[in-house]
């Protein structure tokens, strides 16, 4: 009868600790500083879930990829983008020889934390943290470096992946205009990002500046979004575009408190294709980032770079994904 591997994954769910914890008990590496408790916990997990010290053999030649995150990374100002890329990554990235060791970025001690990467020997480093990006370019680093939903940094020598952003905020825009809605409250995090102000460049190219208010503030809570919208909610506004999925919920729980239908008396647009978006009620017309493929691209970079030899390319290099608008409820004025 097959019997189903145990893969660092399984032990790590079952300990509660991190990939990254589970792989250096296992590879018995001792430059890397863990409490006794975590080793013991690990261990104890391995032998508990049937791992054998054989399979790590096999997957001694496997290399690395470090995956480093910044900060904000769950905070809702963010998006799902970032965990989905990160997970389909990890599994491309295992079945082809490679383990994926994802770490949030500490801006405290990041001399520190790099000398740490570097003693995990990576093949490549895949980072949305524009900090650890500069960090890792000033240190003249050899090894490739892949940056995920960020434009072009000082330095050159990476290859970036981006969303095209401009088109996610143009496709926000034609929708709530083919829907009949005529003034638009933006939602959207107060943050100097380049997704940021493509996808306000992209809405505001359709719409104009006279049909829509934007706001940004400071603090971009969920408890804040739903009392921002409270205050909003009136015949000003007959559509609300937020920057995430996330947002729009409790913008969209505002608006029903108040007594609005959607979409017949507001229209509510998201952006990053949550998979509960299509099961509340109504459900959210959102975009396809298309996260698949970027892990795939992404991947498929990695790969050619090994196989060419080569490292970092001396002038930068920048891919830019298609997105695809999912048109749920919330905007399907017309059709309702």
């Amino acid at each position: 009868m097959y019997k189903k591997r145990v893969t660092i994954k399984d032990i790590a769910e079952h300990a509660g600790v991190s990939t990254a914890a589970v792989s250096i008990v296992l590879s018995g590496r001792n430059d890397v500083r863990l409490s006794k408790e975590t080793i013991l916990n690990i261990e104890k997990t391995a032998k508990s879930l049937g791992y054998s010290p054989v399979e790590s053999k096999k997957r001694k030649d496997y290399k690395t990829i470090v995956y480093v995150y910044s900060p904000t990374y769950s905070s809702p100002k963010q998006t799902s983008f970032f965990p989905r890329v990160e997970k389909l990554l990890a599994q491309r990235a295992w079945e082809n020889g490679y383990t994926l060791l994802a770490f949030e970025y500490l801006e405290a001690s990041p001399i520190r934390q790099l000398k740490m990467f570097y003693s995990l020997k990576p093949s490549v480093f895949v980072t949305h943290s524009v900090e650890f990006a500069k960090l890792l370019k000033s240190s003249d680093s050899s090894v490739q470096l892949v940056l995920l939903q960020e434009g072009q940094i000082s330095e050159g020598g990476y290859s970036s992946f981006i969303c095209d952003d401009f088109g996610v905020g143009r496709m926000a825009a034609e929708e709530l205009i083919a829907q009949g809605y005529q003034k638009t409250a933006v939602i959207f995090p107060n943050r100097q990002k380049r997704y940021v102000q493509e996808r306000l460049d992209g809405f505001s190219s359709r719409v104009g500046s006279h049909s829509c208010d934007l706001y940004m503030p400071e603090d971009l809570s969920l408890d804040t979004v739903e009392k921002i919208v409270d205050e909003l909610a009136c015949d000003k506004f007959d559509s609300y575009y937020f920057f995430n999925d996330t947002l729009a919920v409790p913008g969209m729980r505002a608006l029903l408190k108040k007594g609005y239908r959607i979409p017949q008396d507001v229209g509510v647009i998201g952006t990053d294709n949550l998979f509960w978006g299509r099961y509340i009620y109504p459900s959210l017309t959102t975009m396809n980032l298309h996260e698949p493929v970027f892990a795939e691209r992404i991947f498929e970079k990695i790969l050619w770079y090994e196989s060419k030899k080569v490292k970092n390319p001396q002038i930068p290099e920048q891919m830019r994904i298609s997105v695809d608008l999912i048109r749920g409820e919330s905007t399907s004025r017309l059709f309702s």
